[in-house]
C-alpha cells in the first residue's frame, strides 16, 4: 500500500483519531482522551497514550498499579524517540519540480539549517498547521529556512491553492506520487524534518508544529 493510500487511511472513517463507532460508542465515556504530539489541542496521527480508567482505584492492587505507571512511562519514552531521527542520517534528495514551476536541492541550501516540511492540501492537521509555517518562514529566524514539500496530492491545482490561501512564501516542491516522502519514510501527514548544515538528518518533528517549535528545533541543529 502506498503512502498516499496510508495517509488518506489515516483521516477517512474508522482511521480518524477520536472516531468511535459501533459498540464502542456505548462505553465512550469511560475512555480518557488521547493526548497528541504537536500544537496543544492540535488533531495528529501520533497518539501518546490513552488508557482505560479503572472503575475504582481501590480495587486496584498497589503493585498492579506501579506496573501501568511504568508501562506508560515506556511508552512515552519509545514515542519520544521515535520521534528523532538517527544523528549523522544524509537526507535523500528533494523533488526537482516545484508546483510553481521553480526547483530547490538540498545541494543548494548547504551551509545552513532548514526544515523539510510534508503535508498534503487535504491533510486537515496540514492545514490547522500551515499559518504557523507562514510565519516562521517569514520571521528572521526563518527565512530562507523552510522548505515545503507537497506528497500525496493528485492535483498541482489544489496544491497551489492551499499555498495561496495560507500566504506560503518559501519553496513547494512537487511529490505527488509520493516517491520522496517514502525515502524520508514519512508515516503520517504533517511531518516536518530538520536537516543540518551539512545535509544531514538530526530530528523528525511529528504532527502540526507551532512558531515557537520550529524555531527551537532549527536553532538545535
Amino acid at each position: 500500500m502506498s503512502f498516499a493510500h496510508r495517509s488518506r487511511r489515516a483521516w477517512h472513517g474508522r482511521g480518524v483519531p477520536g472516531t468511535v463507532t459501533g459498540g464502542a460508542a456505548r462505553h465512550a465515556t469511560r475512555l480518557r482522551p488521547i493526548r497528541l504530539i504537536g500544537e496543544p489541542g492540535g488533531l495528529g496521527p501520533y497518539p501518546v497514550t490513552g488508557e482505560r480508567r479503572p472503575a475504582d482505584r481501590r480495587l486496584m492492587p498497589r503493585r498492579a498499579r506501579i506496573a501501568v505507571s511504568i508501562g506508560i512511562a515506556v511508552t512515552l519514552a519509545a514515542f519520544v524517540i521515535a520521534g528523532r531521527a538517527p544523528k549523522m542520517v544524509a537526507a535523500p534528495a528533494l523533488p526537482s519540480r516545484a508546483i510553481d514551476g521553480s526547483g530547490v536541492s538540498l545541494a543548494s541550501l548547504r551551509g545552513h539549517p532548514v526544515l523539510v516540511n510534508f503535508f498534503a492540501s487535504w491533510c486537515l492537521p496540514c492545514q490547522q498547521e500551515a499559518p504557523a509555517l507562514a510565519r516562521f518562514a517569514s520571521s528572521p529566524a526563518g527565512q530562507g529556512h523552510l522548505v515545503g514539500v507537497d506528497t500525496g496530492d493528485t492535483s498541482v491545482k489544489d496544491a497551489n491553492q492551499f499555498v495561496a490561501r495560507y500566504g506560503w512564501g518559501f519553496s513547494v516542491l512537487d511529490d505527488a506520487n509520493s516517491t520522496t516522502a517514502n525515502a524520508y519514510g514519512v508515516g503520517g501527514l504533517p511531518t516536518t524534518y530538520v536537516v543540518d548544515a551539512d545535509g544531514r538528518i538530526v530530528q523528525k518533528l511529528l504532527g502540526p508544529q507551532t512558531e515557537a517549535s520550529l524555531t527551537a528545533a532549527l536553532r538545535a541543529a
